[in-house]
């Protein structure tokens, strides 16, 4: 076997052992050097090495093609035997899947260069289009399967609402359709009108704009919100063949058509936004469609025509319909078709068809705010309120492209090489280049100033996101005109971007889809349990703006620096691209480690979260499958159940910190088991006092109710006889206590004194949980309603609770239904009971304890049957715990 096939089989080992390491779990000690770790059996660490390198043997890997397996390296960096520092500790946790993934892409992307051709699909400009379009729409129809339940919301059911008024009643007046509860077809609570003043008639007007709402309307018709959904989506699809089709005719080349069109389409802002009934996808289908138009008057003029001008003008009037802030977009490329008509042949025709409709829509739509509201205003509907403002501008600016929550360098972060591309297409096509700016600049400023420039409750970047398609001919251009390092730059941030996307739409059910305005990114806060990552980037709502630009450039000039380095190894040199895939994936690793240490030194704050580094830990505790304990530094062996006693869980403070109330104990995502009580004694009112008073109350999830109290009479502090049992995991634990206990508790914490394995692996965790009487219930899903006297189940819907007596006995069960006939079915350990109730109809059944899957077919709403009632919630039956057996009759 020849020599470099040698350092292949090496590089397979080391990658090998590092799957060894990436299968542990580490916490990390409260000095923030002692670190714990459990690993999987020694024997496997020189198995899964030799596999490795059987398996790069059997695939006749060479060395130039296995520089991508160094990058395994990297998850080594948390476990040295030595103090190392705090930015380390983020390449233990999701990030590793990142890692793998870059090792897995750049091992098969440098094997297919070399010994595999591109299909002739992919690279015919007539063909490719399509592909493109249809590989977009399967990606975003599988996002909308992973966010059932989370969408339609913020603002889109108001824009349904008023599809619903022009579809049932033929206007824009919407108060009836929110007093009947239209929008109860696709969300799940009431929503008030959403207005600021009642037009001149009286009635109340949305003050969002019709445009989208009368585009979805004939799909609306015929399927309902689905309808409306897939319209957009084959819109923002057709959206995607166009920008490739602009970048392939400015370029000629289909792998910048390919790159540019897959970094913008599968970049957060774009990709979450192209299945939301909002008038944003909307508007950059059309600004995808009129700048095709204007890429093809600079590179082949002879093949536009009358038609297509008159389809621009058309498109072009529907966007002030759209939003008010798009009439400038609209207005911009006015302008800018309007110089390009000067010299166009048959000019006074192709003007004729390009102004005709835009002028007729512009007098309309003038027209409708005097109409509605008495006056040619179009900021009318907003009543006055003072809606953006020069002085507001920084902020907007510097959160539109650095905050970590809502702006686009943030989550799209390949949108930082748009510099290269405008330079790139200014040295070819200077004109379109100023075109593009002069389209794309006066928006952006003017949404800077705007006081909500972050878009409310949306995806990032939701107002920038109808200029996204004029970003795909700049990176078209800069990957053609870029060398190898800057193609390399773009690919890894590109894809980076692509990982932020798909981890907000499928990861944890979605749930880091959407943030609100604390300045802690849901997504960065998931990325690492070990280290605080939302404290080390931008945040305009929680740092201002002179922080945030400052770490904005921290993070610019890393990637700068890694840029710089990259040009300098590879030029004038023909490295593999294997190497060259390498090379360019350590330097963005490391450019981000380095930005992320000196974001934290700046704004001098401890990165270190060890509370929620050992609830990780805990989380992940299988001794099954990890049975190797150690403690390092030094490497030392330990008993796993000696391990595990001497984690101490505390309250996972993290970057939000904790609720408002400042309980004792607050712990997120704590799995199943035992947990004793661990007091240490604090300020104590009464020097001679050696006892514990007061009362402890313990609940699950964000509400009230008590599943557990606990009187402290007696009792001494340091380890109690108090153990909460757990018998599924909670999504989150509240500890409070009366002024009693607050008064004499310095600190609390949990021991673990046994981790049910079994229930952890499922991975549910109860979002809300309650007792009644002798009876905990804890409910898995948001298909059950948790209340003080009982539960209701959703209408038509299936939900899971954990049920469990203190007794573990069996459990009297009170079903009764609403004002509808239902059936419901109760499955518990494979046996199912089936009930058939009539209206108000109520049975008592005797269940036992464990998994119940609770199934209701049949729905009611309150507000429907009492017009005093506002709870619009689909519930179905009601499940109460009688305390006492009643007699049974004679």
């Amino acid at each position: 076997m020849p020599r470099a096939d040698l350092g292949a089989l090496v590089f397979a080992a080391c990658a090998g052992a590092s799957v060894w390491i990436s299968l542990g779990a580490l916490a990390i000690g409260s000095d923030g050097v002692a670190r714990t770790g459990a690993l999987p059996p020694i024997w496997l660490l020189p198995a899964l090495m030799l596999a490795a390198a059987a398996g790069a043997w059997a695939a006749r890997l060479r060395l130039h093609e296995s520089w991508p397996l160094s990058l395994a390296l990297m998850l080594w960096l948390p476990w040295l035997p030595l103090p190392v520092p705090a930015s380390f500790f983020v390449w233990d946790g999701p990030l590793e899947v990142v890692l793998w993934l870059a090792i897995a892409g750049g091992v098969v992307i440098t094997r297919t260069r070399t010994r595999a051709t591109v299909p002739a699909a992919w690279t015919d400009p007539a063909r490719a289009p399509r592909w493109a379009a249809a590989a977009f729409l399967c990606c975003s129809l599988a996002a909308v399967a992973a966010l059932q339940g989370r969408v339609p919301s913020g603002d889109e059911p108001h824009y349904l609402v008023i599809t619903q008024s022009l579809l049932y009643d033929g206007d824009l007046k919407i108060e009836n359709n929110h007093q009947r509860g239209d929008f109860l077809e696709y969300v799940h609570q009431d929503i008030p009108p959403d207005y600021l003043r009642r037009g001149k008639d009286g009635e109340i007007y949305s003050i969002h704009p019709p445009g989208v709402s009368a585009l979805v309307l004939p799909a609306f018709a015929v399927a309902g919100y689905p309808g409306a959904l897939m319209l957009i989506a084959l819109l923002s699809a057709w959206a995607a063949a166009v920008v490739w089709r602009s970048a392939f005719l400015l370029t000629h080349s289909a792998g910048a058509a390919w790159s540019a069109t897959a970094a913008v389409a599968l970049s957060a802002p774009f990709f979450l936004h192209s299945f939301t009934i909002f008038p944003d996808p909307v508007g950059a289908v059309i600004v995808a469609a009129a700048f095709h138009l204007l890429v093809s008057l600079d590179v082949v003029p002879e093949r536009v025509h009358t038609r297509h001008w008159m389809l621009a003008g058309t498109s072009l009037a529907w966007l002030p319909w759209l939003h008010t802030r798009f009439a400038l977009i609209a207005a911009a490329f006015g302008v800018v078709f309007a110089l390009r008509l000067i010299r166009a042949p048959s000019r006074w025709r192709a003007a004729a068809a390009f102004l005709a409709v835009p002028i007729i829509s512009a007098a309309a739509w003038f027209l409708s705010f005097y109409v509605i509201y008495g006056t040619f205003d179009p900021s009318a509907p907003y009543g006055g309120s003072r809606q953006s403002a020069v002085e507001w501008m920084p902020a907007g600016a510097a959160g539109l492209v650095f905050d970590q929550q809502f702006g686009l360098g943030a989550n799209a972060p390949v949108f930082a090489l748009l510099p290269f591309g405008l330079f790139a297409l200014w040295r070819t096509r200077r004109r379109l280049a100023l075109e593009l700016a002069a389209v794309a600049l006066p928006y952006v400023l003017v949404v800077a100033s705007f006081a909500m420039w972050w878009g409310g409750w949306s995806a990032p970047a939701r107002f920038l996101v109808a200029l996204l398609p004029l970003a795909v001919p700049l990176f078209a251009a800069a990957w053609l005109y870029g060398g190898a390092a800057l193609r390399g730059v773009f690919v890894a941030l590109a894809v980076l971007g692509a990982l932020n996307t798909s981890a907000r739409a499928f990861a944890q059910g979605g749930a880091l889809l959407y943030n609100v305005r604390d300045g802690y990114d849901l997504l960065l806060d998931w990325v690492s349990r070990t280290v605080n990552v939302p404290l080390a980037l931008p945040s305009v709502h929680r740092l201002g703006v002179e922080a945030s630009l400052l770490i904005g450039c921290i993070w610019l000039l890393a990637g700068a620096v890694a840029l710089l380095v990259l040009q300098f190894a590879t030029r004038g040199r023909a490295a593999a691209p294997g190497a060259r895939w390498a090379m360019t994936s350590w330097a963005v690793a490391l450019a981000a480690t380095v930005a992320l240490s000196l974001s934290w030194r700046v704004v001098r704050t401890h990165p270190l979260t060890t509370e929620s580094s050992e609830i990780e830990f805990v989380q992940r505790w299988r001794p099954n499958v990890r049975p190797l304990t150690v403690r390092l530094p030094p490497v030392r062996s330990v008993a796993p159940d000696a391990a595990l006693r001497d984690i101490r869980l505390r309250s996972s403070v993290r970057a939000r910190g904790l609720p408002h109330d400042h309980p004792l104990l607050a712990v997120r995502l704590l799995p199943a088991g035992d947990y004793r009580l661990i007091i240490d004694e604090g300020l104590i009112i009464d020097e001679g006092a050696s006892h514990l008073e007061g009362v402890l109350s313990a609940a699950i999830g964000a509400t009230s109710q008590m599943t557990e109290q606990w009187s402290l009479e007696d009792l001494r502090p340091g380890l109690t006889p108090i153990v909460l049992s757990l018998p599924v995991g909670v999504d989150s634990l509240t500890i409070r206590g009366d002024d009693t206990a607050r008064a004499r508790i310095g600190s609390l914490a949990l021991r673990p004194e046994r981790v049910d394995v079994s229930e952890n692996v499922s991975g549910r965790h109860a979002v809300l949980a309650a007792r009644y009487g002798r009876v905990r219930s804890f409910s898995l899903d948001d298909a059950l309603y948790i209340e003080l006297a009982g539960i209701w189940t959703r209408g038509d819907a299936l939900g899971e609770v954990m049920v469990q007596a203190d007794d573990d006995g069996p459990i009297e069960l009170d079903v009764t239904a609403g004002p509808v006939p239902l059936t419901l079915t109760l499955t518990v350990d494979g046996v199912t009971q089936t009930l058939v109730l009539d209206a108000h109809e109520r049975r008592r059944v005797q269940v036992p304890g464990g998994l119940w899957r609770v199934e209701t077919t049949g729905v009611f709403r309150p507000k429907d049957f009492d017009a005093s009632a506002k709870d619009a919630r689909p519930l179905g039956a009601r499940l109460e715990f009688p305390q006492e057996r009643e007699p049974e009759s004679q």
